[in-house]
């Protein structure tokens, strides 16, 4: 009870001004990135899409680490382990 509190009630009011949500527009960019990896060959994990679709509505770079995935889909990538950006 206490754990579905925090989530359900503090953990959305302190993060508030710091998520962006999955919308129509970012579940439509989602939906194509999905398909032109599946048909380059390149499947797309999931939550690698939602993220890539999001930034890219948003005109964001994605900082991730699964650079192989993620890079060469129209989205500045940076690995913030290597400081290296695509």
């Amino acid at each position: 009870d206490r754990l579905e509190r925090w989530l359900a009630e503090d953990l959305p009011e302190r993060f508030r001004h710091r998520v962006l949500p999955v919308d129509g527009a970012v579940s439509l960019k989602w939906g194509r990135l999905t398909a032109e990896a599946w048909t380059e060959g390149r499947p797309l994990p999931v939550i690698d899409g939602l993220m890539l679709a999001t930034a890219s509505v948003h005109g964001l770079a994605l900082v991730t680490r699964n650079v192989r995935d993620c890079s060469g889909r129209g989205v500045p990538i940076l690995d913030p382990w290597t400081g290296e950006s695509r």
